[in-house]
């Protein structure tokens, strides 16, 4: 079963773009060095509003996720200072 992690972040106007280059650098190298189980991390910028950020981290198990993971919480944590969050997890549908 393929699933995605998905931690959207608008980030406050005053927050410097280079902050948000360097974090979300550092979060993808500790994501992909040591997450057990991470099949892909990608980290997307908004194409129509700038302060929008999102982080994808998706998985392939053989069970359901039963909720929020550890890494999921942690890293929607790492960003909640900044803006506003919205932490979620998705199963990919099953085609026919």
């Amino acid at each position: 079963m393929r699933w995605v992690k998905i931690i959207n972040v608008r980030v406050a106007a005053t927050t410097a773009p280079s902050i948000l280059e360097r974090l979300f650098g550092d979060i993808r190298r500790n994501v992909t060095a040591g997450a057990e189980g991470v099949v892909r991390l990608v980290i997307y910028r908004g194409s129509l509003v700038d302060s929008d950020w999102a982080i994808h981290i998706h998985r392939e198990t053989n069970e359901s996720p039963m909720g929020r993971t550890a890494l999921g919480i942690e890293l929607a944590d790492e960003v909640r200072h900044m803006g506003l969050v919205d932490h979620s997890i998705w199963i990919e549908a099953e085609g026919e």
